[in-house]
């Protein structure tokens, strides 16, 4: 994940008087993205957009074995749309791949679009709660969020942080891009439990 610039300000407010500090911070998930119909040279064709305001940067199949970065320079169409990109894709991508964006520092809260329930019945309109936390020493710490095979059964674009649990609510401390799929197997009843870890490491420079 990377830091967004409200989260290093709250670090940077702990760090070098008592250590880092984090607080219980709520993990959230954005299913955020789009498919590719087409990919030919530098033309990138989608149903849907899935850039912001700044953006510049893309993400061709995410948590795939040909996940790659791509920049783009333009966008044009009303739907489908077109991204021209900077050159062309180093991997060969299927019609049908995720497509998200890069997320960045300078993102906040409402850049984390279309964020999901974990669980609509448990835990409605919440984020998860860390299920347990660990520091390795001075300036290091390591988050940990437990999800069970019944919760968040969509496709995993971005994951954040945040200091509310509530969702739509608070501010983002990092976030970052995921493309895991967390639907239900054919064929199985439940889809995996997974953990996510998340480690922060600052130090002085």
């Amino acid at each position: 994940m990377l830091s967004t610039n409200y989260g290093l300000t709250q670090y940077a407010a702990t760090y070098g008087t008592s250590g880092l500090v984090v607080p219980n911070l709520f993990i959230g998930c954005s299913s955020s993205y789009t498919t590719i119909s087409a990919l030919s040279g530098t033309y990138l064709t989608v149903p849907a957009r899935v850039d912001q305001a700044g953006d510049t940067q893309l993400v061709l199949g995410p948590y795939l074995s040909t996940q790659e970065v791509v920049t783009f320079t333009s966008v044009t169409g009303t739907g489908p749309y077109v991204y021209t990109l900077s050159t062309t894709p180093s991997y060969v991508h299927n019609a049908g791949d995720m497509v998200i964006r890069v997320t960045n520092q300078n993102d906040t809260s409402a850049s984390f679009l279309s964020e999901i329930q974990w669980d609509s019945v448990a835990l409605p309109h919440l984020r998860l709660p860390m299920a347990s936390g660990t520091s390795l020493g001075n300036g290091q710490f390591t988050l940990s969020y437990f999800i069970t095979g019944g919760q968040g059964q969509v496709k995993w674009s971005h994951l954040g942080l945040f200091d509310n649990n509530t969702i739509g609510s608070g501010n983002m401390w990092a976030s970052g891009i995921s493309g895991f799929d967390h639907t239900i197997p054919s064929g199985s009843l439940v889809a995996g439990d997974v953990t996510v870890n998340v480690t922060i490491q600052l130090s002085n420079v």
